[in-house]
């Protein structure tokens, strides 16, 4: 696009497993983009975060990547992230 990025923009990225490029769209987003990603990740980059009531950003220090502490690959994670 030609326009600058807007602070309320999303994006959305559909992931479908085995099909490629899955990781480098997150690697993109997060490094390039500095967006905070809602997946799996958070929790295993830091397991007690899951444990907090609040959502909160988790950094992983080797790749500066930013996570929230959520896990949308089950029904409560999904729900606890909205």
């Amino acid at each position: 696009t030609d326009q600058p990025r807007k602070f309320t923009d999303k994006p959305v990225f559909w992931h479908i497993p085995r099909a490629g490029g899955g990781s480098i769209v997150k690697q993109m987003a997060s490094q390039c983009l500095k967006l905070v990603q809602a997946s799996d990740v958070g929790p295993a980059v830091n397991p007690q975060a899951i444990q907090s009531k609040e959502l909160m950003v988790i950094t992983d220090l080797l790749s500066g990547t930013s996570f929230l502490n959520v896990d949308t690959t089950w029904d409560k994670g999904i729900e606890r992230a909205k």
